[in-house]
């Protein structure tokens, strides 16, 4: 567009759903672990975090790549003199408003027909886990849900043998050392 701010609020709009996305996807990835321990009857977290890193990798090179290769196709001119032609700005600003645009609508559609766990499937997942007896302890600081306080002083009168945290790094030091 012609008026900075529009393009700004565009894409302020568009990062806020890239953080709603990125936080959904991390959530998704539990139901997933849930779901296979109960296939398979094995919990492995460490696994299908691994491949969730590995893929994200992979997503981000074909991303970089794609870039490169879009850029070529507009006919960009890295240190061209006098700058770039209205093409190739237009071309630019395609890339980095209607490519993720088209990105996101087919990752949604992908996820809303194919992806097999939907809110009914991941309760009825959790019930099972619960029924098994697999211990669940939440804690916060001001007590809004869960034990008051740290996780660490939630966990200090149980006996476990497993452990699935996230939190920062001197939580996570101080819960596995």
């Amino acid at each position: 567009p012609s008026n900075v701010w529009i393009y700004v609020a565009l894409q302020g709009i568009c990062w806020l759903g890239l953080g709603i996305f990125s936080m959904v996807s991390w959530a998704v990835i539990t139901d997933v672990i849930d779901d296979a321990q109960l296939k398979h009857g094995v919990r492995e977290d460490g696994s299908v975090y691994a491949l969730y890193s590995f893929a994200r990798k992979i997503g981000q090179a074909a991303a970089a790549g794609l870039s490169g290769w879009l850029l070529t196709a507009i006919g960009y001119v890295p240190g061209a003199s006098g700058g770039q032609t209205g093409d190739v700005l237009s071309g630019i600003f395609a890339i980095t408003t209607l490519v993720p645009a088209l990105g996101f609508v087919l990752l949604s559609a992908v996820l809303w027909w194919w992806y097999p766990l939907r809110k009914a499937k991941v309760d009825e997942n959790t019930a099972l886990l619960k029924k098994r007896g697999a211990p669940f302890v939440l804690a916060t600081m001001d007590g809004s849900a869960g034990v008051k306080g740290l996780v660490t002083d939630a966990m200090k009168d149980l006996d476990f043998t497993d452990v699935c945290a996230c939190g920062p790094l001197p939580m996570l030091t101080t819960l596995f050392w």
